[in-house]
């Protein structure tokens, strides 16, 4: 490969898909009090549902019963429940199944 402009390849690379998932914008949206972090947070659904909704979003599948585990184990360890659920977002945008396939 050279530097040659004319050589420029334009399909995304992982380079960028870090770049978004590191971005101010994307810890803007988590953080956001109108964003949906915040209104799952504050939701009375069961640490298991948030836990399943989550996953459907982010990566379009739902958890392995290993996952739930993890997740509904970190949301209890957690004083700030809403600072959890942003964690757990930002960690499924951040896993290579994220930004390898979507």
């Amino acid at each position: 490969m050279s530097a040659c402009e004319c050589e420029r390849v334009d399909a995304p690379s992982l380079t960028q898909a870090l770049e978004l998932v590191n971005s101010a914008e994307i810890q803007r949206k988590l953080s956001s009090d109108n964003g949906y972090a915040h209104r799952i947070s504050s939701s009375d659904i069961s640490d298991r549902e948030l836990a399943e909704d989550l996953f459907l979003r982010v990566l379009s599948r739902p958890p392995s019963p290993d996952e739930i585990k993890t997740v509904t184990t970190f949301l209890g360890s957690e004083p700030d429940r809403r600072v959890a659920v942003q964690d757990i977002a930002w960690s499924l945008l951040a896993t290579n199944e994220f930004l390898l396939i979507h």
